[in-house]
């Protein structure tokens, strides 16, 4: 009897100790599963959010950019007319009509120098904004992503992080005539230098103290990219998160 008593006593202790590394192994597995799939959806939906915000701006930019050349051409046409006017005064050695378009030249290059300040000042703020909400982007995933984990830092250890596949730049370029106050236009291959791409892989591993009862580990990697199409005058954007998908801007 009292080997059966023992005997069922060590049963029950097996049991338990059965039914609590079956919780601990359920319960362990749901904190990964619920970890995992914060840190993949937030990686993926700021990557598209962000990333398309800063493709649309720095659309904008160039369009407010391009939508000068009209008074560029403008000022060029003028210019040459103007000086054309001024060879012929000078030839008949007409005085009035020479002072006169001298000085209507003067105010054409006078306003030619403030659109050349203008479009310059337009690609500076297009660059810095795309610079420096390029390294917001890149910060806002870091940093949002070991947020999420706070509440699972003390069973899982995180070791990886989300980065800039290419280099975005603001591909843009005077025309052939250049000069002071040029039309502009869009570099050769904009639409590869202008993609935003950047790449996710993060391991998730058991930290080493809860490692006697569960040990686990798991890699994930996603990559984004938002690219424009600037072949039709209605540009549209591409967004790629392992797959792809348009939307028009």
């Amino acid at each position: 009897m009292k080997n059966t008593g023992k005997n069922s006593k060590g049963f029950v202790s097996l049991s338990f100790v059965f039914i609590l590394m079956t919780f601990l192994s359920l319960y362990f597995t749901g904190v990964f599963a619920i970890a995992l799939s914060q840190q993949r959806d937030y990686v993926r939906s700021t990557c598209v959010n962000e990333a398309s915000d800063l493709q649309i701006s720095t659309l904008k930019n160039a369009r407010t950019l391009f939508a000068l050349n009209k008074y560029s051409t403008a000022l060029r046409r003028s210019i040459t007319i103007t000086k054309v006017t001024l060879a012929l005064a000078t030839a008949t050695m007409n005085a009035p009509v020479i002072a006169s378009t001298e000085r209507i030249l003067n105010g054409l290059y006078r306003s030619q120098d403030a659109l050349d300040k203008i479009q310059k000042a337009i690609i500076f703020k297009a660059r810095a904004e795309l610079t420096a909400k390029h390294s917001a982007l890149v910060i806002k995933a870091n940093t949002g992503q070991y947020e999420l984990a706070k509440p699972w830092k003390y069973m899982i250890k995180m070791l990886g992080g989300f980065s800039p596949q290419r280099l975005p730049s603001f591909a843009v370029r005077a025309d052939s005539e250049g000069g002071i106050a040029p039309n502009y236009e869009w570099e050769p291959d904009a639409e590869k230098k202008l993609t935003l791409a950047y790449s996710w892989k993060m391991g998730f591993y058991t930290r080493s103290e809860y490692q006697t009862f569960f040990k686990w580990m798991n890699v994930l990697s996603t990559q984004c990219s938002v690219a424009p199409n600037l072949k039709e005058d209605k540009w549209e954007l591409t967004i790629n998160v392992d797959k792809s998908s348009p939307n028009t801007f």
